[in-house]
């Protein structure tokens, strides 16, 4: 089978003020690497970018700051994944943006990677990487932070009965080669035992120029609904294809909407050669603009969302 990859150069970045925020709300770290002084001073473009987008709110530098120190393990100062919740509560924020910047390579081309941590767990769940000077990485990872708050804010639901659980092969920040296979695990559990026991769940791949593609349910597969509390397998073991990685290289990312009823994105095609079905255009806040729709008047509260992103290379 044709490998179905998924993209989010993304990064979602808010903060804690000292007055509570709605929405979601993220912090950005200081990026890490050789110069710490580079990684302090893209935090802090990046962190301006963003606020001057007014798209949502940043924490505080020092409350960050005091954090990270109370946080930090031995002399490194490095932040550590494990401690993303304990960061989270402490500085008020749903999601952690954490990166590293390289030296330059010729003249004064800098590179850079970043990833968006969910601080209650840690997984990634966006990341992008980008090459220029220090204030072109700052725009491109800020146009890239609103687009993906946008969504994550748009499939939010805090009343849901339902959470989506995904989970790769190679754990919470894999990396794969093109030409692997992946195997993703994922479950849907509820938290009322009112809910309804059977949901139907779209598993979205988005690859790394940002093209989607529904790869569950398929024909192959052929199941329409799931049971919640059970664990189950893409591709399942029964199933007469392999998920193999195929260019572009980049990070990718799963999109998992579970809902009581079908529902499905608009600009959905016929399937293509690979024998999935194909989205017409690229992710954006507007191609979930029907599906935020349908989940709002069709569902009546029920569904939920979730994503997770991987690292594709050569």
């Amino acid at each position: 089978m044709t490998g179905v990859k998924v993209f989010l150069a993304a990064v979602i970045i808010a903060g804690a003020s000292t007055v509570a925020a709605a929405g979601p709300v993220a912090a950005i770290l200081p990026f890490e690497g050789k110069d710490k002084s580079r990684g302090e001073e893209l935090s802090l473009r990046l962190t301006s970018e963003v606020v001057r987008k007014q798209a949502f709110p940043v924490a505080e530098r020092n409350q960050l700051k005091n954090a990270l120190i109370e946080l930090a393990k031995g002399d490194s100062g490095i932040f550590q994944t494990e401690n993303s919740s304990r960061l989270g509560q402490l500085v008020g924020a749903d999601f952690l943006i954490v990166g590293e910047v390289f030296p330059p390579e010729s003249g004064s081309t800098l590179r850079a990677t970043m990833r968006i941590l969910k601080a209650e767990t840690g997984v990634v769940i966006g990341a992008g990487s980008a090459e220029g000077s220090m204030d072109e990485i700052a725009k491109e990872f800020s146009a890239t932070v609103v687009r993906t708050v946008s969504i994550y804010a748009m499939l939010s639901n805090p009343d849901s009965p339902y959470t989506v659980l995904l989970r790769l092969d190679k754990g919470q920040n894999p990396r794969y080669k093109i030409g692997e296979t992946l195997t993703l695990k994922f479950k849907v559990i509820k938290h009322d035992q009112m809910a309804q026991a059977r949901v139907f769940l779209s598993l979205y791949s988005i690859d790394a120029n940002g093209n989607m593609i529904l790869i569950f349910p398929n024909r192959f597969s052929g199941k329409e609904g799931i049971l919640v509390d059970k664990e189950y397998t893409f591709p399942d073991a029964k199933d007469d294809f392999e998920w193999k990685l195929v260019p572009p290289a980049g990070h990718e990312t799963l999109q998992a909407i579970v809902s009581t009823k079908p529902v499905r994105i608009p600009g959905e095609r016929s399937i293509d050669p690979s024998g999935f079905t194909v989205i017409e255009g690229r992710e954006s806040p507007a191609s979930y603009g029907g599906i935020q729709t349908q989940l709002k008047e069709d569902k009546k509260g029920d569904w939920a969302a979730e994503r997770i992103t991987y690292f594709l290379g050569e």
